[in-house]
């Protein structure tokens, strides 16, 4: 990343650049809460987020390479596809956002998704470096909603982690309404808790894996402990 010159894209308002590198600097040890209200993520509409592209979720990918460079847990070699194992789609639900709906009946034990797409980061330097790459309204995805920290059970490091595909729209059971997951997500290949008829939503419970007082090993601090 150039220190010189950062820029973030506002959908329709245009560009907003900041051009000091002393600013871009002191970015890198912003906490969680600060890159948030720098973004200015509570100005975006969370009933109208984007569904994004294939043609996106892949820039973001590169985008990731760039930052991380031999450090990257996606293969770069692969073209771009979603860890889905089922067939999927998009849907805006009510008090929700986004949200999957499987468009298939999905047996128990069933695969459901494969984290292929997960970036890790072993730092808060190279994940503010990667969130300072992304136009605004993803980065506020990414750090508002998407990204979690969580232990690796292979080799026992705490990683900061996110989904660089679809898979990043699964909500959380344990939030609005309370539904029961019907996936297990605390494994790189997550199945199917029960039975799922085409057309419920998937769900899967973020306690499972996330780790929420984990950012603060990585000099960010706990975002929604400190929006309470």
């Amino acid at each position: 990343m150039k220190l010189e010159t950062a820029t973030f894209f506002v959908g329709i308002a245009g560009l907003f650049q900041i051009s000091n590198a002393k600013i871009i600097t002191e970015n890198h040890t912003l906490s969680l809460t600060e890159i948030e209200n720098l973004f200015d993520c509570d100005s975006f509409d969370a009933t109208a987020s984007p569904i994004y592209t294939d043609d996106d979720w892949s820039n973001v990918i590169d985008i990731y390479h760039e930052v991380v460079g031999d450090l990257a847990s996606i293969s770069k070699e692969d073209d771009y596809e979603d860890g889905f194992e089922i067939s999927y789609e998009i849907s805006r639900l009510p008090g929700k956002g986004r949200g999957i709906i499987t468009k298939e009946n999905i047996q128990k034990g069933q695969v459901v998704y494969t984290a292929e797409n997960a970036a890790l980061f072993n730092s808060g330097l190279l994940y503010r470096n990667f969130l300072f790459r992304l136009n605004r309204e993803f980065a506020c995805d990414v750090f508002v909603h998407w990204a979690y920290v969580f232990e690796d059970e292979e080799d026992g490091e705490t990683y900061i982690g996110v989904d660089l595909d679809p898979g990043s729209l699964l909500n959380d059971s344990d939030q609005g309404e309370r539904d029961e997951k019907n996936i297990e997500c605390s494994d790189e290949i997550q199945v199917a808790t029960r039975d799922i008829l085409a057309g419920e939503e998937l769900l899967c419970s973020y306690s499972d894996f996330h780790i929420n007082e984990g950012w603060k090993e990585f000099g960010l601090d706990a975002y929604w402990d400190s929006r309470e």
